[in-house]
């Protein structure tokens, strides 16, 4: 079991005030990969779960998204890559 952490703003990336306070966020998989998939390139998705179902969500890399295994240790983080592109990607630690 893996668990995808992260922080974000509630609302498309085009209509959200990035100085208002981020909310976290957290969701159990069953592999990796498939936590790895929510994001995928995307700094804004759209939420299936909970309070916030069916909401888009603008991932903030303030805090860079993680993913953790059944044990806590974190096993991928996701890191802007090139800032002038605006590229981020899943690096496995």
């Amino acid at each position: 079991m893996y668990s995808l952490e992260f922080r974000a703003w509630i609302g498309h990336k085009d209509d959200v005030d990035v100085d208002e306070p981020v909310e976290f966020f957290s969701k159990d998989f069953e592999s990796l990969q498939k936590a790895k998939l929510v994001i995928n390139g995307n700094d804004c998705i759209q939420w299936d779960e909970g309070e916030y179902n069916g909401e888009y969500l603008t991932i903030s890399f303030k805090h860079n998204p993680k993913i953790f295994d059944e044990t806590g240790k974190l096993v991928s983080e996701c890191k802007i890559t090139d800032w002038d592109d605006y590229e981020f990607d899943w690096i496995d630690g």
